[in-house]
């Protein structure tokens, strides 16, 4: 952190941000495109930072509103199942469009 322009404060990541994980699924939980919501999980993720639609899955069960994701929310990896962890930490943004611009997305336990 020394080499921080002085200008530049800093503070908790938990002070100015909501951290929090996502939900845990079972297979028996997902399901085809049209049958449950959009579900934001690892391989939602492209390596290096982004979002994959290739990776989107869908999913009927319980959930709570504070499992829900909006566009404007940063969503970042916490744990890596791949064999060389290289998507742990990446980050991507819920595109602009949304998976369904009326409603949020639940907010898959990534990891």
């Amino acid at each position: 952190m020394s080499n921080l322009p002085f200008e530049f404060n800093t503070e908790p990541l938990g002070s100015i941000a909501s951290i929090r994980r996502g939900i845990t699924y079972s297979a028996s939980m997902l399901v085809e495109k049209g049958n449950g919501i959009p579900y934001v999980n690892m391989k939602s993720f492209q390596k290096g930072g982004g979002f994959n639609w290739d990776g989107l899955k869908y999913y009927r069960g319980l959930f709570k509103k504070d499992d829900l994701v909006g566009k404007s929310d940063l969503l970042v990896v916490n744990t890596d199942v791949t064999p060389d962890g290289d998507i742990v930490g990446t980050a991507a943004a819920l595109p602009s469009g949304g998976c369904n611009p009326s409603s949020a997305t639940p907010f898959g336990s990534i990891g």
